[in-house]
């Protein structure tokens, strides 16, 4: 199959264009048979054809009739007269529906043949099919929703297989920039950055082809870019990536919220890295640029002052700096969050999370619980109940379970965020995760250290809680837990209840 494939790929005019057998009854090939129906929806209706032109140059499956009407100003005039009137449209689908070129659900959603669609473009002469590229990015522009309204991230799932599909061969030029830009921008909300770095790649390279390599929204762009490189935990790749964004984007002042942005996403890429120094000098400046733009009692002023306060309090041990920047998290968290957003924005579900890893990190579980669960809900209600973005306050209460020593319930929890890190772009899980979803549920148990690596009389079933939902794990703790479980598995680790 694999073979016949990628000979498809380098020879499908020629496979299209061979003929049937006569025995059977069909001489002509599928590329005359269908040309031959283009034909006659052409003679019976070209607004029909124009229409079939538009759908070729689409994903196949689940084309919004809603797509089509609200970017009709960009497709071709005799086409324009028509679907923004019900009647007639049916009039030009009619036809096409006839000859089942296309198809129609009962919710109004056109699909059309993989085959029809490269037959088609066949047909077209090269500049014609740069015309319709361009109309179909500009629609797709059009329609493209406001991602700071959340209730709208369902129609920008309609539209990711078009963009994507446009996305292979696409016109190098700003408007198709935009588009793959506001596409990262969507699917790193979602959680898919693998999906978003190819994307990112490919505006970074029409960016500074068009605008040149020192334009601000090349700047945007690298960040985009490090944002996906970073989500994937490839860090080295991502630090340098930051480092030139920052530099482009300080120098022009109009882009404040741009260089904010970078200097948070540069200090979590530095501290990942070990570079603590650096880190805690970039979180600080990243606070006082937010507060320059958004005031003191704003969620994102909130966050980083959470990241520094844990930074300070995990990683370098300064628990009075800690403290002041944790306290200073909280005010703004409890008093502000869901003042400036709706209550149900995704927004509020991340500084929910923050919120309960802040009560977690001092011990008040009860509230730690409460906003965990919180969390989890809006997720839930956003994204639906299998989406990555609910893993992380899920994450979160599962180690709140396990401190407290509810086993059951914290089994539960990294079982069902183990099924979303089996997925491509899913959570990288500790290995003692999955030692704690094998592990028989027993009380805790004191072990019999027989390798000298290991700190005598551990908890066993405490070996991933001592690494927190939120702090950064090294590798030496990787290797850690990793000994442990192994330990455990090859009997050199006697359990004693």
């Amino acid at each position: 199959m694999s073979e016949y494939l990628a000979f498809y790929q380098t020879q499908r005019d020629t496979l299209l264009r061979e003929r049937g057998s006569i025995d059977q009854g069909y001489p002509a090939s599928i590329a005359t048979t269908w040309s031959l129906s283009f034909e006659k929806v052409r003679h019976a209706n070209l607004a029909s054809t124009e229409l079939l032109n538009f759908c070729a140059f689409l994903a196949p499956d689940t084309i919004s009739t809603t797509m089509i009407v609200q970017g009709a100003q960009h497709l071709p005039l005799i086409l324009q007269n028509v679907v923004i009137h019900p009647p007639q449209y049916d009039q030009t689908i009619a036809p096409l529906l006839a000859y089942s070129l296309i198809g129609r659900n009962e919710h109004e959603k056109l699909s059309i043949h993989r085959l029809v669609q490269t037959i088609l473009q066949n047909t077209l002469a090269e500049h014609e099919q740069e015309i319709w590229t361009e109309q179909t990015v500009a629609v797709l522009n059009t329609v493209f929703p406001n991602l700071e309204d959340y209730t709208t991230w369902n129609q920008c799932e309609e539209l990711v297989p078009h963009i994507l599909i446009r996305s292979r061969g696409m016109l190098q030029n700003e408007p198709v920039a935009l588009l793959l830009a506001r596409t990262i921008r969507y699917l790193l909300l979602r959680a898919q950055p693998m999906q978003a770095e190819p994307l990112a790649r490919q505006v970074l390279r029409i960016r500074e082809q068009i605008l040149g390599p020192e334009h601000i929204e090349v700047a945007d762009a690298l960040n985009r870019l490090a944002e996906t490189c970073r989500e994937q935990n490839k860090y080295a790749e991502a630090e340098p990536l930051y480092q030139r964004a920052l530099l482009l984007a300080e120098r022009d002042s109009s882009h404040e919220l741009l260089t904010a942005t970078i200097l948070n996403n540069l200090a979590i890429c530095l501290k990942m890295r070990r570079k603590y120094t650096e880190a805690e000098r970039y979180y600080q400046r990243a606070i006082e640029q937010y507060t320059k733009i958004y005031g003191p009692d704003h969620p994102r002023v909130a966050e980083v002052h959470a990241n520094l306060g844990i930074f300070y309090s995990q990683v370098l041990s300064r628990s009075i700096e800690a403290e002041q920047s944790l306290k200073e998290a909280l005010r703004i968290q409890e008093n502000g969050a869901e003042q400036i957003l709706e209550p149900n924005h995704p927004y509020v579900a991340v500084s929910l999370n923050i919120l309960a890893n802040l009560h977690f990190d001092q011990q008040q579980y009860g509230e730690a619980e409460q906003f965990y669960r919180q969390s989890v809900n809006i997720h839930q209600l956003v994204s639906g109940p299998h989406s990555l973005n609910v893993s992380y306050p899920l994450q979160g209460l599962a180690y709140l379970y396990l401190s407290q020593e509810r086993y059951a319930e914290a089994k539960i929890l990294f079982c069902r965020f183990y099924t979303y890190g089996n997925k491509p772009e899913g959570l990288i899980i500790p290995l003692s995760l999955i030692f704690w979803i094998t592990l028989p549920l027993v009380a805790p148990c004191r072990v019999n250290w027989s390798r000298p690596s290991i700190s005598r009389r551990e908890h066993v079933v405490f070996a991933p809680m001592y690494l927190k939902p939120w702090r950064q794990y090294s590798r030496s703790d990787e290797r850690k837990q990793a000994t442990i479980v192994g330990a455990y598995w090859d009997g050199t680790i006697a359990p004693t209840v």
